[in-house]
């Protein structure tokens, strides 16, 4: 097993809402005005591998995705970088963090500034690091898109967001962490604002990176049905909680707890018959209880 590059050693974040000026005088419990968003989770990265990380809305996937990347800071517990702690890193040091560690947003129309063209975009963060020459900089932005697969890259150059589709923009988003060349990159829902027939591509592009990069990869997704496709190991979060962590297809195949089996659930199939709504997958348990959910459908339906 490979040395992880991205450690979350038992994070906690809170969220606190401001108080009106009734809380302020009336001195409400602040514990009314608090969320907790994540709750004691540890997680690791190790490159060459994905790790899923599934929940519903609200369950504090994305807050994770933003400690990953430095957007949040934790409130209890470390982020290690290479087996560092991130917080008392020092400014060289948080350099090199920030650039290997790249992330992509869910949004392809929002993130993208439409004033900028597609060039500009992906050698952004060249410039912001101040590396190479404005040559070196068009050279290493055209292979990035290429590598996302917008080819050939110097026709996309020139353009803008507003040409382009959204399975498109997202390769953008792609090419532009890819640029910095990072070690982790962590993707937040990056699929599910696209079309479905983009989305096989999207994920492919994702595994090719992390296969030919040797880079660890985030996936944040609440849809179990992508997992299998992409995930080496899944991470469950439900309200904060990490409730299952394992191996995706034995998580796929035998969850074990139930917020896992409900998620598994709601994947949609083809053949409306194969199940009742909100009956469990038999795929999502072990084979030798296959036939016992099949009996009780069979039950529902005669009732």
């Amino acid at each position: 097993m490979k040395t992880p590059v991205l450690e979350l050693q038992n994070v906690s974040r809170t969220f606190r809402r401001r108080r009106g000026l009734a809380e302020i005088f009336t001195r409400r419990d602040d514990e009314k005005n608090a969320v907790r968003a994540v709750k004691s989770i540890s997680l690791s990265l190790v490159p060459g591998r994905v790790l899923g990380i599934v929940g519903e809305s609200g369950s504090g996937k994305s807050t994770l995705a933003n400690m990953l990347v430095g957007l949040e800071k934790p409130d209890e517990g470390a982020l290690l970088f290479r087996g560092l702690p991130v917080n008392r890193a020092d400014r060289a040091g948080f350099r090199v963090y920030r650039r290997a560690v790249q992330m992509v947003f869910q949004d392809p129309f929002g993130s993208l500034n439409p004033r900028f063209s597609i060039g500009r975009t992906v050698e952004e963060p060249l410039a912001i690091n101040r590396i190479g020459n404005a040559e070196e900089r068009r050279r290493r932005a055209i292979a990035a898109l290429e590598e996302a697969e917008l080819r050939p890259g110097a026709d996309y150059y020139g353009r803008y967001p507003h040409e382009l589709s959204g399975g498109q923009r997202q390769r953008v988003a792609i090419a532009r962490a890819l640029v910095l060349e990072p070690e982790v990159l962590v993707a937040d829902e990056p699929v599910s604002m696209l079309d479905v027939s983009v989305r096989a591509s999207i994920l492919r592009v994702l595994k090719d990176l992390v296969r030919n990069h040797d880079m660890a990869l985030a996936f944040i997704t609440h849809d179990l049905s992508l997992v299998g496709l992409i995930c080496d190991e899944v991470a469950v979060v439900y309200k904060g909680d990490l409730v299952e962590h394992g191996a995706a297809l034995d998580i796929l195949q035998r969850p074990q707890h139930a917020y896992t089996r409900s998620l598994i659930a709601a994947i949609p199939l083809p053949d409306p018959r194969a199940r009742s709504i909100g009956a469990p997958h038999p795929s999502s348990r072990p084979a030798a209880e296959a036939g016992d959910i099949a009996a009780d459908q069979k039950t529902r339906a005669v009732r």
